[in-house]
Order: structure tokens, then C-alpha cells, then sequence
């Protein structure tokens, strides 16, 4: 078969990124199954397929089906590590805050409900402050320090 696309239409190969930042001393870079983000400069780019909102652009599928180059997800300001699992993604903001979003029908967003698509970032609640994230295939992991005053 053709290993050059994906599914979706998208050719694969390397790519030059040209982003308008003008600071990339704090750079988180992850691949999903079919899709990719980048932080940068506080900001998140996502690009690649969007079957089930993993680019987070608030678009279902069927009105953004894919992306070519990375897009600005909006509402996630200071955001400076990103993660992602096969069609889901993850995002930890300076101040320690969580959000998820892509499919979740296994939970595996973190907010306590099992959704097919959630196409928009949603906060992830523990009362901590986030250190470090990952993704696994259908799980997500966060590495928490508790709030003041908890133990």
C-alpha cells in the first residue's frame, strides 16, 4: 500500500514548520496516531487528522475532516507541554492546569466522562498542580503535586 498518506488525505513526509513565534526557548513537541501538536511560545498548534476532535479546533470531523498545517487551538493560554495518544491530545498550561480533548470513549480524557468526540480543549480537574503528562494508546497519566494545604 501507499504508506505516504494517511488515511484522511494527508501526505506524510517530512515538513518545515513556520510558525509566527518568536520564542522557542520552551518547545513540547507529540504525534498521536495520525496527528501531531506543538507548543510554543505559550501556544498550541495541532495538525494532521481530526476523526474525533483530536485537533482540538472545536470542528467535528465531518466540517474539518484534517489539517495540512498547524492551526492555533484557541483557549489555552500559557500552555507549554503537550501530549497525545492514538486520537486524543493533552495540553499542561505554567500555572499546572489540564485540559484534554479528542475521543474519550474509554475515559481516558480525564474528566470523568466517556466521550466519542470531545472537539474542544476541557479542563481536567485533580486540585493539584501538573508536573508531567503522557499518553499512552487509550490512557493518559499526569503526574500531580498536591495543592497547598493537602497532603
Amino acid at each position: 500500500g501507499d504508506f505516504s498518506k494517511l488515511p484522511c488525505g494527508i501526505s506524510v513526509g517530512p515538513m518545515l514548520l513556520d510558525l509566527l513565534v518568536s520564542d522557542f526557548s520552551k518547545c513540547s513537541v507529540a504525534c498521536g496516531n495520525q496527528h501531531s501538536l506543538v507548543a510554543v511560545g505559550g501556544q498550541v498548534f495541532s495538525f494532521g487528522c481530526n476523526s474525533h476532535g483530536q485537533l482540538g479546533l472545536n470542528k467535528s470531523a465531518k466540517t474539518l475532516p484534517s489539517m495540512q498545517s498547524p492551526a492555533l487551538i484557541m483557549g489555552l493560554e500559557h500552555a507549554h507541554v503537550v501530549s497525545a495518544g492514538t486520537n486524543f491530545s493533552v495540553c499542561i498550561t505554567a500555572d499546572g492546569r489540564v485540559f484534554s480533548w479528542g475521543w474519550g470513549e474509554q475515559g481516558q480524557l480525564g474528566t470523568g466522562e466517556e466521550s466519542r468526540a470531545c472537539i474542544a480543549p476541557m479542563l481536567v480537574g485533580c486540585g493539584g498542580h501538573a508536573e508531567a503528562v503522557a499518553c499512552g494508546s487509550c490512557h493518559l497519566s499526569v503526574l500531580w503535586r498536591p495543592a497547598a494545604g493537602r497532603a
